[in-house]
């Protein structure tokens, strides 16, 4: 079986039922010897590989699409030189010493003194619109949200904002498998101008002489453990994961989230009556939509999972979407319940790499939601039939979505 092809072609409104049937069969471990990988759907077998650091390595770089690049093409080679020291890519020790470093800036208490801003910058996004106003909720407000309020946490100057969100596409571009040929080679370009410039912002930072700005790029640059601190390189590649997972990861949850609350009208009514149940609404929403839906690891040596036993060097797909709706761990799992109390999805992942910018994800959509919900209670979406995905293995991202404010 090509799971890739099942996968990525199954219609992306009911996608879901592809990984239902994915996870109620074979043990939920599906092993696809023509392309060297295996398919992990169940949600213990999905956080044992999570949590099994000595089986599992996250060195993947190289198998994946971000890889592939002209090596003579300066260009494409500095972006990728940069993109195979993501965390994402990374194992001990250099995960380690780099997590270490700066797990300090990320920690809830660190992001929500930083609440200032994103409340702010939803503001000045919903103040451009009126109540009977039609707009597409992607395009003009969960997409602007997460570039603005990272871009301002990392002092870069209002003025500059608008080449972001081009940078970050490109970003993301490059991770995807159906980007090839001059289309791979103008997201490597352009991600290479981000490179640039978040290389001279931060030289500029560094050299700069009196009292540094109280924002998230001065604690990374002050990052430090005992003799031991991010180098530029470093430094640069850490905002850029941070502009590319953040942004987009952010954007999806912000456009799953109004699909969610839109077919569920009665939910929607109790979150609009009840803010306070935010919070526990959006872990509700993280696991029926997780905007990652699929992470990536690789065997280390032979391992056992579900009833099969997997040789070394296998690339091992975790389904996370898949895993947040099993019924071993959910009752009536793909029920919307913002009441719902066990949540122990796997949508940032589980164990040593579990995501680092989760507090700045939740509060993101936090403040948005509830912002935009107060200000528009009754705000309609304009579908003459399902949503429309954009077709990516990974993601779980809308194309669009009209809506009608009120």
């Amino acid at each position: 079986m090509d799971l890739f092809a099942e996968l990525l072609h199954a219609p992306q409104d009911n996608v879901h039922e592809t990984y239902a049937k994915l996870r109620e069969s074979d043990g939920g471990v599906h092993v696809d010897d023509e392309r060297n990988m295996v398919l992990v759907t169940r949600h213990a077998d999905v956080e044992k590989v999570y949590r099994s650091r000595d089986s599992f390595s996250n060195d993947t770089f190289w198998e994946s699409p971000a890889a592939i690049h002209d090596s003579s093409d300066d260009r494409q080679v500095r972006y990728v030189e940069h993109f195979k020291n993501f965390l994402l890519f990374l194992d001990a020790p250099k995960h380690t010493r780099l997590r270490n470093l700066v797990r300090h800036a990320f920690t809830p208490d660190a992001i929500n003194v930083m609440s200032d801003v994103l409340v702010t910058a939803a503001d000045e996004i919903l103040d451009e619109f009126d109540a009977g106003q039609e707009v597409d909720f992607v395009g003009e407000i969960a997409e602007k949200l997460p570039v603005q309020v990272i871009a301002t946490m990392i002092g870069i100057p209002p003025e500059d904002h608008v080449h972001f969100r081009r940078w970050t596409q490109a970003l993301i571009d490059s991770l995807m498998f159906t980007v090839q040929g001059e289309d791979r080679v103008q997201a490597l370009h352009t991600g290479s101008e981000m490179i640039d410039y978040l290389d001279g912002h931060i030289r500029r930072r560094r050299a700069a002489t009196g009292t540094q700005p109280n924002d998230l790029l001065t604690l990374l640059q002050n990052a430090q453990d005992v003799d031991d601190s991010l180098t530029s390189e470093e430094l640069v590649c850490m905002v850029m994961v941070l502009l590319g997972a953040g942004n987009a990861t952010t954007t999806d949850l912000l456009g799953n989230a109004m699909v969610l609350l839109s077919e569920n009208p009665e939910q929607r009514a109790e979150l609009t009556a009840h803010p306070e149940l935010m919070e526990q609404a959006l872990e509700e929403i993280l696991r029926l939509e997780p905007s990652l839906r699929v992470l990536i690891r690789k065997t280390v040596g032979e391992v056992e999972l579900g009833d099969r036993t997997i040789g070394p060097g296998r690339l091992v797909f975790l389904c996370n979407a898949a895993a947040n709706r099993d019924p071993r761990k959910f009752p009536e799992p793909d029920r919307f319940d913002i009441r719902r109390v066990n949540s122990r999805h796997l949508a940032f992942g589980s164990g040593s790499h579990y995501c680092l910018g989760a507090p700045l994800a939740r509060l993101e959509g936090r403040v948005m939601l509830t912002r935009f919900l107060g200000r528009f209670p009754e705000a309609t979406v304009l579908l003459d039939g399902p949503p429309r995905y954009k077709l990516d293995f990974t993601s779980r991202s809308l194309r669009e979505l009209p809506m009608v404010l009120a």
